[in-house]
């Protein structure tokens, strides 16, 4: 005798029917419990979900704008930087240097109004490490701001004093001292000039301390300044530079 196929039946006996409407109703329960499990998702890890995106698209156009840099691609990477700046880091420090980058681009291609605009607009944080201030106050200087190159030169040399780090410590009193003697400030000029040559004899500034003895009338000082660099072997590299400031002061005491 041939078994009978076996169907789904109630407690009666009588066989279960699936209608359309019993599928339609158990799918919809499925979605709504989908969206509940969403929306308690969202609403307890939204917050960090979205950071999370946002992060990601600022890096990426970060990464992009120091890639096109490199390739010399300025405008292109001047857009890309402006796109993760108006973006959201979940880092502070990453937006610190997105803004630092591209303020430093722009001060090198001589946009400095811009490249001010740029580093102005990051807060005092983005510049707790000397290094953030090169760029700000070359662009400060070469656009005019003399004052304000000045001033936020002083904080640059008090960080890198702070941090020990001699390269930026000759930097700033370079700069210092340029910014100083535009200021016909001679006596302010001397003393950076001097901080300089003291951490690195070798620099241009060296040679800057005798224009500077010989425009406060110390013609005596200056030619004796030039001369012991001249006498010193190490200092080859600036005995052009004196060589030449010494000749021309010579013949400017020749024809007086």
């Amino acid at each position: 005798m041939e078994a009978k196929a076996r169907s789904l039946t109630d407690a009666s006996g009588k066989p279960l029917a699936f209608s359309g409407h019993a599928a339609f109703s158990a799918l919809t329960a499925l979605a709504l419990a989908g969206l509940a499990v969403f929306v308690f998702l969202f609403g307890n890890y939204g917050e960090e979900l979205t950071a999370g995106l946002d992060d990601a698209c600022a890096k990426v156009n970060l990464d992009a704008a120091k890639r096109l840099e490199a390739l010399g691609n300025v405008d292109q990477a001047v857009m890309q930087y402006r796109r993760a700046l108006s973006g959201r880091f979940r880092h502070v420090e990453q937006r610190y240097i997105c803004g630092i980058s591209l303020g430093d681009l722009l001060m090198r291609e001589g946009r400095y109004a811009e490249a001010i605009e740029v580093y102005s607009s990051l807060p005092q944080g983005a510049y707790a490490k000397a290094g953030a201030y090169t760029g700000y106050v070359t662009a400060l200087a070469r656009n005019g701001n003399v004052e304000e190159a000045a001033r936020l030169g002083v904080e640059w040399l008090a960080k890198a004093n702070a941090e020990n780090n001699r390269e930026q410590i000759l930097w700033a009193n370079e700069a210092l001292g340029l910014l100083r003697y535009q200021k016909h400030d001679l006596d302010g000029a001397l003393a950076y000039f001097a901080a300089a040559a003291t951490v690195n004899p070798s620099t241009k500034t060296n040679v800057d301390i005798a224009r500077v003895l010989y425009e406060q009338g110390k013609s005596e000082d200056a030619l004796s300044h030039l001369q012991n660099i001249l006498d010193d072997k190490e200092l080859q590299p600036i005995h052009g530079r004196a060589a030449a400031l010494r000749k021309h002061i010579l013949s400017r005491e020749g024809d007086a």
